[in-house]
């Protein structure tokens, strides 16, 4: 048997003339209206009144002041006019232009500040963003990309991955050569844990209790007191990354010429799947029944069974980036420009549980890509043009990031495209 270690670290109705008086007035000749009879007209000055409704006449008072209705017949029913089309306003008037509904990756924003991007998280509705520099600082965005804070609570390191909850209250993010860092307030404030280890990937759950991560020829770990102590749950390998559940209980794990490692237990138990192969990135659905897993250079494969069977699809490239939303239906993952090769790259989406998938951008040195929960929304990030995208450090600080959201948007809205 092996031995683990375990670590520590009120109304007025109007008045109306009575009936006496208006007998008087009609045997005169003059109405109640103010004008008499004949040829007289009234001079106004105010605008003509709006037309009435058909079958109703001009100037006759409200129905509940009218004597009853001895007409069999039923009023007509008043319809109202249809909308002048666009283009058809009276002169003078703004054009009123109504939005249209725009896909994921036709409209994108470049955000934020320039640097060497390798990470990134959304929440389930995308409003709260996190990315990570690499080497640098996290940074934060509460409101879906549009501006950046960095996170001064958690210092600078090599970021290798951020996770965080579908509200975005519980966020983790590990450093390679660095600690575990987790914020429990959305990421007011931070608390380094674990020690010093070259870790890959992280996972928290949705009540951030429950917290797992891999360390580069390090071992699998797993906390589920919030990140106060740790067990170690997997013995040392080429451990590349982590993914679980949203409540933590299933986890699946992958590294380099290993197979896949699924857990139902929060690590307590492991079940080897799928063969050995160079697995490189992961994602999950929130029920942790869809699974993604890329084998760098060869195939991405999927399963829908919690890692039972599984499916290649996509071709064969190397992944630097997989996501996937809450439901599993939709997936995102980023290709990189490798030796000059560029035909392959880009960033791709899936919206059939990956059996097909389209380009959403062009070539570049693309390095992180997250998927908010209800795929609406879509953060990637790239390294400095020239880096090697597969290299920790160094790199050149160029990078750019950039959002885009599927939903309503301006006709004409302007895309920079990525």
């Amino acid at each position: 048997m092996m031995n683990f270690r375990r670590h520590r670290a009120t109304a007025v109705r109007p008045a109306f003339p009575s009936l006496a008086l208006l007998a008087l007035l009609a045997s005169l000749g003059l109405s109640a209206c103010g004008g008499g009879g004949g040829s007289t007209q009234a001079q106004v000055s105010a605008e003509p009144a709006p037309p009435s409704p058909p079958g109703v006449t001009p100037g006759t008072p409200p129905a509940s002041d009218m004597p009853p209705v001895t007409d069999p017949t039923p009023p007509p029913t008043w319809v109202a006019p249809p909308v002048a089309p666009v283009g058809d306003e009276p002169p003078g008037t703004t054009p009123t232009v109504p939005p249209r509904s725009a896909p994921l990756g036709e409209v994108w924003t470049e955000t934020g500040p320039v640097a060497a991007w390798w990470t990134a998280s959304a929440s389930g509705d995308g409003r709260v963003m996190a990315v990570g520099v690499n080497p640098g600082t996290l940074f934060l965005s509460r409101d879906a990309g549009a501006s950046w804070q960095p996170v001064a609570g958690a210092g600078t390191g090599n970021w290798s991955s951020i996770d965080m909850d579908p509200t975005g209250t519980h966020i983790a993010g590990a450093s390679f050569g660095g600690l575990v860092w987790v914020s429990h307030d959305g990421g007011e404030s931070w608390a380094g844990t674990f020690h010093t280890c070259d870790f890959l990937s992280v996972t928290i759950s949705n009540d951030g209790q429950h917290l797992a991560v891999v360390a580069k020829f390090g071992g699998v770990f797993s906390s589920d007191d919030a990140g106060a102590s740790w067990d170690e749950r997997l013995p040392a390998a080429d451990w590349q990354a982590i993914a679980g559940s949203e409540d933590g209980r299933v986890l699946l794990t992958a590294s380099h010429n290993g197979t896949l490692q699924v857990s139902t237990d929060h690590g307590r138990t492991w079940t080897s799947r799928e063969q050995a192969r160079n697995w490189y990135r992961l994602a999950i659905s929130a029920d942790g029944q869809h699974m993604a897993a890329a084998d760098n250079g060869g195939f991405v494969y999927v399963s829908a069974d919690s890692g039972q069977t599984w499916t290649p699809t996509f071709h064969p490239v190397p992944v630097t980036a997989l996501s996937m939303s809450r439901d599993g239906r939709q997936l995102v993952l980023a290709v990189p420009v490798l030796g000059g090769e560029t035909m392959k790259s880009g960033i791709f989406h899936s919206a059939d549980f990956g059996q097909t998938w389209q380009p959403l951008a062009g070539a570049g040195a693309w390095r992180a890509a997250a998927l908010a929960g209800d795929g609406n929304s879509l953060v990637v990030g790239a390294r400095g043009e020239g880096s090697d995208p597969m290299l920790i450090s160094p790199s050149v600080p160029g990078g750019h990031l950039f959002v885009t959201r599927a939903g309503p948007v301006a006709t004409g809205a302007a895309s920079v495209a990525p």
